[in-house]
């Protein structure tokens, strides 16, 4: 399914830890229109969160297990890797190796001397780059990116870019934000930000009702100045509740990219290790999902790309009574969110 004869990319999760509270994240949910943890959400077999760090020496041995690394992406998908007890050390290491690396980050953790640090680190490599994402302006941003300080995050990302660090500003566009997107541009290139990206995520509705945290009302409405893009989605919304099954495209596949969980284990993509509740329909699935010696301490990526869980993946992809639901929601070509330059959600580099 995978190249090892070619440099590949890791999505690589360090730990199970944050600390905001976005609605949208997988480890959260809004039950009884109240927002909290959502544990299966972890993608760990014990439904835990906020307890998991992986130490250098555990991602040195890791690392090393899986053989010719291109990029490592500390992308946060159920967590901020920033909080991880090692995360400059880690960096330091994959960029020693000769490879790169790619942070997406809320930006609110760690001081502004702790930044400057890591600019410095990554001042070595001119492909290396830390996304902040920045949804907003003042307090515009903590309505999606709750318990965040804007002002916090913008200290933190001109110590690191003063030092050297090429930073990216990421914007998920909200009915709430999107009228400081010019403003945010013009603030991006003050700062000195490397460029400058819009997000139109494609979750939409499913949060379009009021929801409580901490005693605070809150309610987030999907960006409405690219009305075609929202109708595309819900056309797409339709097409993943349907029977039909389109032709499928692994991204990950195409990219020669594979996911790391914060347990160390393997995973074809960011979209299956959290789905706890793909288990009790799949029974091929809920195996792999339980099999913790699947992880790079324990064996080499040869070695746990040999699972017959890889080969059923691909077979999945054309039988529908097989077919996981984030592979069809995320990789359908007929809907482009399996275009090689497109993920499931819309990105425009502004600059």
């Amino acid at each position: 399914m995978f190249n090892l004869s070619e440099p590949i990319s890791i999505n690589w999760e360090l730990n199970n830890i944050c600390n905001l509270m976005c609605p949208q994240c997988g480890r959260n949910q809004i039950k009884d229109g109240v927002l909290q943890w959502k544990k299966d959400g972890s993608g760990n077999p014990t439904n835990s969160l906020n307890d998991m760090d992986t130490t250098l020496e555990e991602f040195k041995i890791a690392f090393n297990n899986i053989g010719n690394v291109g990029t490592v992406r500390f992308y946060g998908h159920v967590s901020e890797n920033v909080a991880s007890k090692d995360f400059a050390k880690i960096c330091e290491f994959v960029l020693d190796k000769g490879s790169h690396v790619m942070v997406s980050t809320n930006g609110s953790l760690r001081s502004t001397d702790w930044w400057r640090e890591l600019g410095k680190i990554y001042k070595r490599d001119k492909v290396s780059k830390v996304a902040f994402c920045l949804d907003g302006l003042r307090d515009e941003l903590s309505l999606y990116r709750i318990n965040a300080n804007y002002e916090k995050i913008m200290e933190n990302a001109k110590a690191f870019i003063d030092a050297g660090g090429r930073a990216q500003w990421r914007m998920i566009v909200f009915k709430h934000n999107q009228h400081q997107i010019e403003e945010a541009k013009e603030i991006a290139k003050e700062y000195g930000f490397h460029n400058f990206i819009l997000i139109l995520s494609n979750r939409l509705g499913r949060w379009s009702e009021p929801f409580m945290y901490k005693n605070k009302e809150y309610l987030l409405l999907p960006q409405d100045i690219d009305k075609e893009w929202n109708e595309k989605e819900r056309e797409r919304a339709e097409y993943i509740e349907s029977d039909e099954l389109y032709e499928i495209s692994c991204k990950f596949q195409r990219q020669n990219s594979i996911y790391v969980d914060h347990l160390l284990r393997v995973w074809p993509c960011c979209y299956l290790p959290n789905k706890k509740e793909l288990v009790k329909d799949n029974s091929w699935y809920g195996k792999y999902f339980a099999n913790k010696d699947n992880n790079l301490l324990e064996k080499s990526l040869n070695e746990i790309l040999n699972d017959n869980f890889y080969e059923l993946l691909q077979m999945s992809w054309t039988e529908k009574s097989m077919c996981l639901k984030p592979c069809k929601s995320t990789c359908t070509v007929k809907h482009k969110s399996g275009s090689f330059d497109a993920s499931a959600n819309y990105r425009e580099k502004v600059w």
